[in-house]
C-alpha cells in the first residue's frame, strides 16, 4: 500500500504514523522513502 501512495503522489505525501520504523539502510521501498524524508529537514511538518 506504501509503494503505491507514494508512487501516485503528485506534489506532496503525508505520512501519519510511528516514524520510528523507517530505516534508511537497506534496499526495500521503504528504505528509499526513509532516506529521501529524512535528508532534508525541510521535509517535516511542524
Amino acid at each position: 500500500m506504501l509503494n503505491v501512495a507514494v508512487s501516485r503522489a503528485k506534489q506532496s505525501f503525508l505520512g501519519f504514523g510511528n516514524m520510528k520504523i523507517f530505516h534508511k539502510e537497506g534496499n526495500k521501498p521503504s528504505n528509499l522513502l526513509a532516506r529521501y524524508m529524512f535528508s532534508d529537514i525541510n521535509n517535516k511538518l511542524r
